[in-house]
């Protein structure tokens, strides 16, 4: 071989590629040099094994070689496809002389390649998301004489991602403590403070089937990473506020975005949240689309309300859901592990090879009793508002599901299903005013997480919490902020609804200090309780360091942290009978300072 030329041409409107390598070469007649794959996840062409493609290879290739070119010779190449429909190649003509040159090689559509008889020729074919089963290329050498093809190759495309390349983690394997969470020693599934005498950690083995499962997704993308890894690295991602960590919430649940960071630190830029793809075989379903064009995800089998499984694929009939599964690490189906074809929840992620703009998203977690709704800047909702009973999902890359604690024990503990929580995730959320509301469909106290992230700006996590909120059924409360795609601080306001204290006139100064609880004063607590969580709303424009709280007549100032365009949630320890909190802050208006003074009174019977 002397040197080699290489062309490609691209036919976009059939999503057909024709590759012409041209080379240099001596050789004897037209022949058949074997196929070849380019899967998604390697960014190169592999040898294809066993006649075996698989619907995340971006191309399937074939490769002739031919020689002694004499003049007005051909080759051209046909393709029947798995549901019958077939694609004729253009011919590549050999001219002895063409535009005065001589001895070249020429395909429609392309420059000529001229002074050499002998060359390779790479047919392809575009096969990511194409329909699977059985496909047929022939290669013909000057057809219109010799009608018979010189060679003819078949491969089967699978509708799976091939065995092997998405790892197979065990999460029994680990006996790693997960997260910062304890249970107690009597009792695997009842979580407790780990300071609590006796505690013992959580383990990867009964708490990381989603932990396991983000590492096989990671590792598949150029990621590679182990379970116990990624766990250490999560309990120590940018803590934020008076959580422990920002890569769980206080539950133990893996924040799906910090999996994304984790990548980014190491150099691999991944998305979560992906908008379903429209393109591919029409005859795939929504979870099969995600699969061929992104690679593997996370979905939870119907009827295990706390497991996780690694999803990649379909068998060969379509029939069932291809998984490795993390309890026990096992390459399987749906229908061989869990008698079934059905999940009920999916958790999207993308490698590097695609490059999405504005990675951002927007996580609400509620611990009942209560529902989520969220309207964004645009006037558009998601969630369950069940004081109407309408379910609503108006903003795209998003979700709003029932989840329970994670835990790898079969069959599911039946009280870990008394500890349902919701979570609402927005992705790549528009800038501007959103309202968030919670609709109590209890009586009792809620906590709530709010977390912002956003990779474009800071790699961290901005989270913010809400324990012990009070809330009665059909109570609504009304959480206002605004998301900037500037920063991944949430600025909280007063939106309509929220109660403003009635402490000071005009209401411009009475804004300052605003309440999402309580929502009137005074507040007669239920029996038995002594102590009450007021959530409380500091206008951007106020002066945090003028802030005071009396109680009683007692400094309690201590308690609140008051920051410009925040929202906290402090708890109160009352007295029996009546109880008056007294709060104040200076703030600024267009022309003037002005001091907004709120007196809320507590009742305990």
């Amino acid at each position: 071989m002397k040197g080699a030329k290489y062309l490609r041409i691209f036919s976009t409107s059939l999503l057909i590629v024709i590759s012409i390598i041209l080379t240099y070469d001596y050789g004897a007649s037209t022949t058949f040099q074997g196929m070849w794959r380019y899967p998604a996840e390697e960014k190169q062409y592999v040898v294809m094994t066993d006649s075996t493609a698989y619907f995340r290879d971006v191309l399937v290739e074939a490769r002739t070689h031919v020689a002694g070119a004499t003049d007005g010779d051909t080759w051209t190449a046909s393709i029947t496809r798995a549901d019958g429909s077939t694609f004729d190649w253009n011919a590549v003509t050999f001219y002895s002389n063409y535009n005065g040159k001589s001895n070249c090689f020429v395909y429609p559509g392309l420059n000529e390649v001229c002074n050499i008889t002998s060359t390779k020729i790479y047919w392809s074919i575009n096969t990511q998301c194409r329909q699977n089963g059985n496909y047929q290329m022939s290669f013909y050498y000057n057809k219109n004489t010799n009608p018979a093809p010189v060679a003819t190759t078949q491969f089967t495309l699978l509708p799976q991602i091939k065995d092997g390349k998405v790892p197979a983690y065990n999460q029994a394997a680990y006996l790693d403590a997960y997260d910062h969470i304890c249970h107690h020693p009597d009792n695997n599934s009842l979580t407790i403070p780990c300071s609590t005498p006796g505690a013992v950690p959580y383990t990867i083995k009964r708490k990381g089937c989603f932990l396991t499962s983000a590492a096989m997704i990671l590792s598949y993308h150029g990621v590679t990473v182990d379970p116990p890894t990624l766990n250490t690295w999560l309990k120590n991602y940018k803590k934020s506020d008076n959580i422990t960590s920002a890569g769980f919430d206080r539950k133990g649940n893996v924040q799906t975005t910090a999996v994304i960071a984790y990548a980014a630190e190491k150099g691999v830029n991944m998305a979560y949240d992906l908008s379903e793809p429209t393109t591919g075989w029409s005859g795939y379903s929504s979870l099969d689309r995600y699969l061929c064009t992104y690679g593997p995800h996370i979905i939870k089998p119907s009827g295990n309300p706390g497991h996780w499984v690694t999803a990649t694929g379909r068998n060969s009939e379509r029939t069932t859901v291809k998984i490795i599964d993390p309890s026990g690490g096992v390459a399987t189906t749906l229908q061989q592990r869990y008698n079934n074809n059905n999940y009920i929840q999916l958790r999207t992620f993308s490698g590097p090879e695609f490059t999405l703009e504005g990675r951002s998203g927007l996580t609400f977690r509620l611990h009942s009793p209560g529902e989520l709704l969220i309207t964004d800047s645009l006037g558009r909702r998601i969630g369950y508002d069940p004081n109407s009973g309408i379910r609503y999902n108006e903003i795209p890359n998003s979700y709003y599901d029932y989840l329970y604690p994670d835990d790898d024990t079969e069959p599911y503990p039946t009280e870990l299903l008394e500890h349902e929580y919701k979570e609402l995730y927005i992705g790549r959320p528009v800038a501007g005013d959103f309202k968030l509301q919670v609709i109590g469909t209890g009586t009792g106290n809620y906590e709530l997480d709010i977390s912002s992230w956003n990779p474009d700006v800071s790699n961290s996590l901005g989270t913010k919490i809400f324990d012990n909120v009070p809330i009665t059924p059909n109570e609504v409360h009304i959480y206002g902020f605004n998301y900037s795609k500037l920063t991944t601080d949430l600025d909280f306001s007063a939106l309509d609804g929220n109660f403003d204290g009635k402490g000071q006139r005009p209401t411009d100064v009475n804004k300052f200090l605003s309440y999402v609880t309580p929502t009137s004063s005074p507040v007669t607590l239920a029996q038995g309780k002594t102590s009450y969580t007021l959530v409380i709303v500091y206008d951007k424009n106020i002066k945090a360091e003028t802030f005071t709280a009396a109680l009683n007549g007692n400094d309690v100032t201590s308690l609140f942290r008051p920051k410009a365009g925040r929202a906290e949630a402090v708890t109160l320890n009352l007295n029996q009978g009546r109880n008056t909190l007294v709060l104040s802050v200076d703030g600024t208006l267009p022309s003037r300072m002005a001091t907004d003074t709120d007196r809320l009174v507590f009742i305990v019977p």
